[in-house]
This record gives structure tokens, sequence and C-alpha cells, in this order.
């Protein structure tokens, strides 16, 4: 038996061709042990006389399933009844993956105790579902106890989703930053391995940065952060952003722009002096590296 082999199964009494490999593509899921040569369960399954391997589940929905085996990807304008339908089959077949991509096409508003879907797409399709939840949270409008985002007013709710669909801010004076925000994240290309996201306190305005930038010092309280080696620290936000005072981000902004090794430090009482001691408070620069300096701007 190999990957390359080619399995016919009958599922709900319809006929479909597919290769193993295709059927272990996870091979933590329930499916691909199903069929992964070495497991004991694959004798288990019921073959009927034509070869084929005998699966009672709904078929419609399977090739659904194999189709995202096949290509990695998902329709997001399946329908909610289809969706949910997708969702329990995913759970059957223990398709982790599958699982976080149905619940990923949509969010879901608990607007005045009514809940109500929106596409996905409409924040941007590589925003992070957890930024979406940072920027409806930091301007008071959290989760309820099923992960829904709370929006107490209908009318702010359709305002939000009709100014992300056309990417114009129609919101008042009290919507229009949570919409800039969300239009921000939107327009921002996103790429996990080399983006921070930073909160800053006064303004409430979120700024993206490259690590790279905040990663000076390999032996720094920020490097160990955006490593994941700290979990806590005073700057760290629950969903991964760090949080820094308006003062503060503007000195931080300032060493990251200037910073160089020097052999001498700077005058005392200078600008240079100042903000390399922020720095280090700050957590940017680790006791060792504090006796190097940064060229004053």
């Amino acid at each position: 038996m190999s990957l390359n082999d080619v399995i016919t199964l009958n599922v709900g009494g319809v006929m479909l061709t597919t290769k193993r490999e295709t059927l272990t593509k996870y091979p933590e899921s329930k499916l691909a042990k199903m069929f992964d040569a070495e497991s004991p369960v694959l004798s288990s399954l019921p073959m009927q006389k034509d070869g084929s391997f005998f699966i009672d589940r709904d078929p419609e929905t399977f090739k659904i399933i194999l189709n995202y085996l096949r290509s990695g990807r998902l329709n997001s304008q399946i329908s909610k009844m289809v969706r949910e339908d997708l969702k329990i089959e995913a759970q059957y077949f223990g398709l982790k993956d599958l699982e976080l991509r149905i619940d990923n096409l949509v969010v879901q508003f608990n607007v005045a105790g009514t809940v109500r879907e929106v596409d996905r797409s409409i924040f941007g399709s590589m925003t992070p579902r957890h930024q979406i939840d940072e920027v409806f949270r930091i301007y008071g409008h959290g989760n309820d106890n099923d992960n829904h985002i709370w929006i107490p007013d209908s009318g702010e709710f359709d305002t939000i989703v009709s100014s992300l669909r056309d990417g114009k801010d129609h919101g008042s004076a009290k919507l229009s930053k949570i919409i800039r925000q969300l239009l921000f994240l939107k327009k921002t290309v996103y790429s996990n391995c080399d983006k921070i996201y930073c909160w800053v306190q006064k303004t409430n305005n979120l700024v993206v940065l490259k690590k790279s930038q905040f990663c000076i010092d390999p032996d720094s309280k920020i490097t160990a952060i955006l490593k994941g080696d700290i979990k806590e620290h005073q700057s760290l936000g629950s969903r991964g952003n760090l949080f820094f005072g308006h003062d503060d981000f503007n000195i931080i902004n300032t060493f990251m722009k200037h910073y160089k090794v020097v052999t001498t430090p700077p005058e005392k009482g200078s600008q240079a002096e100042h903000i390399t001691t922020k720095a280090r408070e700050l957590g940017f620069l680790s006791p060792e590296k504090y006796l190097e300096y940064f060229k004053s701007p």
C-alpha cells in the first residue's frame, strides 16, 4: 500500500474516487487513520464486493471535504445550513484545520441580543480574527459568553458593516475610530512572521511595525516576548499586541530609528541618554547591551 493508491469510496450510496494521499493529508485526524495503511482502523472498515469502502455519511457534504483536502481551499459563499452540516462532519472526521476554516468564514455579532453574521472577507482576508476582536474590545465592545462581539445598537452595527463593505467611514464621531482602525487593518498586509501590532494608549491608535525593528537586542525582554519566551509583561496584551503610552511610544520610535552602537556614552543629561535609559526601562535593551549606546538624532 502507498500514498498513490487510488481508493474508491461509497459514501451514503454515492461512489467517489480519490487517492490515499488525499485522505491522509492530516495524519492526526480520524479520516487519516481510517485509511492509513499501518492503522488498525483500516481493517475494520466495511469493504464492498466491488472493492469500495463504505462510509455511512452524507455524500454531498463529504464532496466538499474531499475538495478541501485536495486544494486546501474552502468556498466562502457556502450557505449557513451547509456550513453547519460541514462543521458537524469536520468534527466527526477529526479535521480540526477544516473546523477552524469554517469558523473563520464569518464573524458573529451579538447585536442587542440577536446573533448576526457578517462575511469574514469584509474585514480583509489576511486580518487575524483576534485583531478584529481587539479593535472592538479597545472601544468598549467585548465578546459575550459565546465569543460573539457585543454591539448594543443595530444602527451602529449596520454603519460599521456598510463602511467596511465600501471602504469609507460613514460613522459618527463615536464610531469613527472603530471604523478607521478596522479599515486600517483591512488594508494592512499581515505577515505573522514579521509584523507586530502596537496599541498607543491615550490616542488609541493602532500602529503596525516590523518585528525586526523591535529586536535590536537579541537578549532584551521585548525580543523574548516576540519569540514567545515571555508570556506575561506589562506591555503585552492578552491577544499578543503590545501596549505603550503615547510618550513612551514616541521615545521608542525615535530609539528604533536612530539606534547605532558607538564606543562613547552620550553626554549626561542629553536626549540620547534619556532615550537610551528609557529604552532599557521598557525592555528594549538588556543590562549588557545598555553599555552600548545609540547615536543622538
